[in-house]
């Protein structure tokens, strides 16, 4: 009786603990990015639109662990000439990567449990890139999936009750892979900064 008393009262004190660190919030951002390597070389411009969601769940008073999930569109219209190995073709250019995220996340709070805290994180997961590229009245699509890691910074402050604020930057560093424009394989990495909302 008595050490049936003791487990049950162990399990309850653990279930407890870990009920007090796993603090679900849930973080929704608006981000742009600027392109690098590969990326560059596609779309020179940097992507004014990307949406992002992330959830996570505090594991101690100074790591939490989730699941992230983003969109970050490139875009790039011209007009020029492009040189093929069979010619050469001059007209309106239009040329788009979309790039969509799905990542887990683990991050660092160096100073534990403040009203403002910087922190540092990691991402791993894949990427699932669909390129589109239009020449006059021709278009030609490619996409492939990645793997890939997204080290990541920034800064966390209270809004109001409830309501925090996150301002953070991260290195989007896929894996290369798939047939793409301009042939053989390739990855797209690129710098993303965000702004967002974080609930409790």
């Amino acid at each position: 009786m008595r050490r049936s008393f003791l487990i049950g009262a162990a399990t309850w004190l653990v279930a407890g603990s870990l009920g007090a660190q796993d603090t679900f919030t849930s973080t929704a951002s608006y981000s742009i990015s600027i392109p690098s390597g590969d990326t560059r070389h596609f779309v020179t411009t940097p992507s004014w639109f990307g949406v992002n969601w992330d959830g996570s769940w505090m594991l101690t008073g100074s790591t939490s662990a989730g699941v992230a999930f983003g969109v970050q569109d490139f875009r790039d219209v011209s007009f020029g000439t492009t040189n093929f190995p069979a010619g050469a073709a001059t007209g309106q250019q239009v040329r788009d990567l979309l790039v969509v995220t799905a990542m887990g996340t683990a991050r660092w709070f160096p100073f534990g449990v403040r009203l403002h805290r910087p922190f540092l994180g990691l991402g791993a997961g894949v990427v699932h890139a669909g390129q589109t590229f239009d020449l006059g009245v021709s278009e030609v699509r490619r996409n492939a999936l990645h793997l890939a890691i997204a080290p990541e910074a920034g800064w966390q402050f209270p809004v109001f009750d409830g309501v925090a604020a996150r301002v953070g930057a991260r290195y989007t560093f896929p894996t290369s892979n798939g047939g793409y424009v301009g042939g053989g394989s390739h990855h797209y990495p690129y710098a993303t900064f965000s702004i967002g909302l974080i609930e409790r």
